[in-house]
């Protein structure tokens, strides 16, 4: 038999929900997606304290000497749908292709929602951001590049999804380069790694 808790407060009681809630989406996306890639990963929203001696910090500029690793269970109490994980470029790159090349995460009817080489900016089902870019689509009938951004403290990662399935991650770990400057950045280094296979 069940037996009830009593909470001093609401705030109290939904503090427990959303504890109990982040415990429980973080043991799911191990169950049923890290743990089955191969090879596993082992992301962690606790990053300030598993990470401590080994990630790269967030920086606010140059000048900045301290930088920051946050963590979700230390600030909430809770790991958190809306993001929060740390994990290494070579994890995240193994998530990428298994997004990209499996069923794992998510189906070939749902990849191919998402976008298409030829798919117009307003029939993709989900990605942050759009941009037409006159060269794709004169080199691979592609005329807009589909991207996203996350932006945690100092830190900036951008997914951008190039032609023929190709998929170019970014990092930096300080706010002297925007989202914006990263992707434009990993644009051109595309082209110009192309450029020779259409002279």
């Amino acid at each position: 038999m069940a037996t009830a808790v009593n909470y001093p407060t609401q705030s109290a009681r939904d503090q427990y929900l959303r504890d109990q809630l982040g415990r429980r989406y973080d043991q799911i996306l191990h169950e049923r997606i890290f743990d089955r890639m191969t090879p596993k990963i082992n992301p962690s929203c606790d990053g300030a304290n598993k990470y401590k001696t080994t990630a790269a910090y967030g920086y606010a500029s140059k000048s900045d000497t301290q930088g920051i690793i946050t963590s979700s269970i230390v600030k909430k109490g809770h790991c958190g749908g809306e993001g929060g994980y740390y994990w290494s470029t070579r994890e995240f790159a193994n998530y990428v292709a298994h997004f990209s090349d499996t069923n794992l995460i998510v189906s070939d009817a749902a990849r191919d929602a998402m976008f298409s080489e030829g798919m117009a900016s307003d029939d993709r089902l989900i990605w942050t951001a759009a941009k037409a870019e006159d060269w794709m689509k004169t080199k691979f009938k592609m005329p807009v590049v589909v991207w996203s951004n996350g932006i945690v403290e100092g830190s900036r990662t951008v997914l951008i999804r190039l032609p023929q399935n190709h998929f170019l991650i970014l990092f930096t770990n300080s706010e002297d380069m925007s989202a914006g400057d990263l992707y434009n950045a990993g644009v051109a280094a595309f082209k110009a790694g192309m450029e020779h296979n259409f002279s």
